[in-house]
């Protein structure tokens, strides 16, 4: 599996073909120090971005509860 984020593919038509978006899908990523920190994200239709941050890796197999909204961002 591949860092947790946002992901997008674009087509067409409803049922395809799709292609990825940023040739990888890859939208919008976490930060290259935590890439395995959990988000829960909500797209809006206008491209904003909310994200609330549901747990940060620690070291060890722990996780620590970040339990806080992410700044809001857009996607063009």
């Amino acid at each position: 599996t591949g860092p947790d984020g946002v992901y997008g593919f674009v087509g067409e038509h409803l049922f395809g073909p799709y292609r990825p978006m940023n040739a990888s899908g890859l939208v919008l990523g976490n930060p290259p120090e935590q890439p395995f920190q959990t988000y829960s994200h909500c797209v809006m239709p206008n491209g904003l971005v909310t994200s609330f941050i549901d747990s940060v890796p620690t070291e060890g197999e722990d996780y620590r509860i970040g339990g806080t909204e992410a700044p809001t961002v857009r996607i063009l």
